[in-house]
Formats: C-alpha cells, structure tokens, sequence
C-alpha cells in the first residue's frame, strides 16, 4: 500500500478545521502566489498562497462565509473569525486551498511561481520572494504561460506609470464594505516605530525591527510597514505573509462617518484567546483590515494589501518597508520565510 501523509486545515478561532490525506509520494504540491487585485483586497495581503487540494467536508462549509468575487471563483472564509480557508470553482467544485492554514508546510508545498504581477504597477511583492530553497520563484504576467516577467519590473520602469504624490490615501475591501483614508504622518516613519513599540500589546509584532536606527534617511511623509510571519497574522489572514502598515488613529478614519475607533461598515471584530490585539475583518468578503490595541486605540496596523496607491500595491510614496521581517522564527515555512528575508533586505538595500 502506498505511504500516505496525513494534513490538518483550520481557522484561527478552530470552529472550521479538517483534515485530509495525500500519497506522500505527491508532495510537495506546486503552489503559487497570486498579486491579482481580488486576492489581495479579500485577504488584505499584498499576494495570496495558494495550492490544490481536497475540498473540505460539507459540515465545514456551514461555518464558512461564501463570497463570489467572480462567475469562476467562489471564496471562502470562517465566519467567526475571519481566517480564509480557500476559493472554489463552482462548476467543477475544484479546490484551491490556502497553505497558510495547514498545520506544515515545509515539504509540503511547493512554491514556485508568482502569478498576476502585472495586475500591480510596481510588480506587487514579487521582487521579495524571488528565490524558495534555492529555486527562482518564476513570474507570470497573468495566468502560467502568458509572459514570463523579469526581476525588479514595474509600469514605471516601461513609460506606463507617471508618479503622482496626494496627502490622502484611500483604502477598501473588495465588497467596498469597508472604505477608509489615511494622512499623512507628522513625524518620520521612524518616530512612528517608537509610538508603536512603547504600547506593549503591539511587542508580539516585532515593532522595534521598523526603528531601523541605523538608517539615516528617517522617511518623512511616510508610515512605517513591515512583513510579519507570526502565526496569529498568518491565520488572521489567511496567507503565510502578512505585511501591515503602522498608523496613528488620528492619522486614519473611515469614508462612513469619520471614526476609525469603533466597528463601521462590514467590519466584524475577533480577538484570539493567546493574542493582546483585536482583529477586524469584513463580514462581506473576508479582508483582514487591521489590528489594534484594547480599549481606546491609539494607532492601528492596517492591512497593506486593502490600500489603493496609483504606484503599486506596496504603496512606496506612503510607506516606509522595514527590512526587518516579524517573527520571522515562528514562519511555518522556513523555506519561504529564509527566502523573503533575503529578498526584502536587498529590495531595500537596492532602494
């Protein structure tokens, strides 16, 4: 009888959780990352992690929330807590699993190509994992085969993206339910750092990696960002990479009625019981939208992924990226967080 392995899916709160069996000789499975503007406002991720592999059980979608972004993709994600599990095509019923939330990862997937980098003026993160286990991570303009993309492209770079500089900022989930907006700061990205890394509920993100004391340009005009691997951000959002941008709350309001501070829209709110912060996601389509500290936030982490900047989806004329990657030794897939450490800290030595 063939070896088989046997895998465990689950949300963070565990109310969708199942497990599934493969034949060990098919691992690892392929996977992918996805920039497509879908995936990355109903994640809130700047790219997606995605593998096939056996749908859930009928019992688990009962505790997930469906949301069809197209007439070919139906995703999925925990109603409670927000976590998304996968996207199904509805004719074929073919799964397409989040990787972020199986129990291993290292051995078991895969990745080995971008997808949809073009969607993204300035490539997406794409020049961040260019290299998993020693492998180039390849590019594809659109779906595989439709145009290999080389390292470092952006519209930019040929004559399609003119630069243009605003003192707002607008971001959005993909339903639309949830809309906010975002000023600039009055102080370097570096000084910003130093609020976030006195408020102690904010310790499990690594904050004091955005400081960067060593830098001599303080990025003015600029909030800081960083990459986080931590598990409660890779369940939260569903992806093995999850970058936030750091805001002060009177920084940051919502296009409904102005607050930030309290629930507004689609916005539903869960905190894990091992966690010091409070997470929103949108009820509708699932984004994670930020993080924040209990019982009257003083700064928000925003999810990068939901911000709408003409130059791209890191939105580089907003934000300043720490080369510093969050909890980068509790990733779950040390291949890939080795490989984004590496390619985050030359992306922004070359900057």
């Amino acid at each position: 009888m063939a070896e088989t392995t046997h895998l465990t899916a689950s949300c963070q709160c565990k109310t969708c959780t199942w497990t599934f069996t493969l034949p060990t000789a098919s691992l690892p499975l392929p996977a992918h990352l996805c920039h497509c503007d879908s995936c990355r406002r109903t994640h809130g991720a700047l790219a997606t992690y995605h593998a096939r592999a056996p749908a859930p059980p009928s019992p688990v979608f009962d505790s997930m929330t469906a949301y069809p972004t197209s007439t070919y993709s139906t995703r999925y994600f925990c109603s409670t807590c927000g976590t998304h599990m996968g996207d199904q095509k509805p004719e074929s019923g073919r799964w397409t699993l989040s990787t972020a939330v199986v129990d291993r990862s290292d051995g078991v997937f895969d990745f080995d190509y971008h997808i949809f980098v073009c969607d993204q003026p300035d490539g997406g993160m794409a020049d961040w994992v260019a290299v998993v286990d020693g492998k180039t991570v390849k590019r594809w303009a659109r779906h595989v085969g439709d145009g290999e993309v080389e390292a470092g492209w952006s519209q930019e770079k040929t004559g399609g993206l003119t630069a243009a500089t605003a003192e707002r900022l607008e971001g959005s989930c993909q339903c639309g339910g949830v809309q906010f907006e975002i000023q600039r700061p009055g102080m370097s990205s570096s000084e910003v750092a130093d609020v976030f890394a006195r408020m102690d509920r904010f310790e499990e993100h690594t904050l004091l990696g955005l400081r960067r004391p060593e830098s001599k340009n303080e990025h003015p005009g600029r909030w800081p960002g960083q990459n986080c691997t931590c598990g409660l951000c890779r369940l939260a959002s569903g992806c093995d990479i999850m970058p936030w941008v750091y805001v002060l709350s009177d920084r940051i309001s919502s296009k409904e009625d102005g607050s930030f501070q309290d629930c507004f829209g689609t916005l539903k709110e869960y905190r894990a019981a091992n966690s010091k912060l409070v997470r929103r996601f949108c009820g509708k389509c699932g984004a994670l939208v930020s993080a924040h500290d209990e019982p009257s936030p003083e700064a928000f982490a925003v999810a990068a992924g939901l911000l709408m900047d003409k130059s791209g989806a890191k939105a580089e004329e907003w934000v300043a990226w720490s080369e510093v990657v969050g909890c980068a030794e509790d990733g779950l897939n040390k291949s890939l967080v080795k490989g984004l450490q590496s390619g985050v800290k030359d992306w922004t030595t070359a900057k």
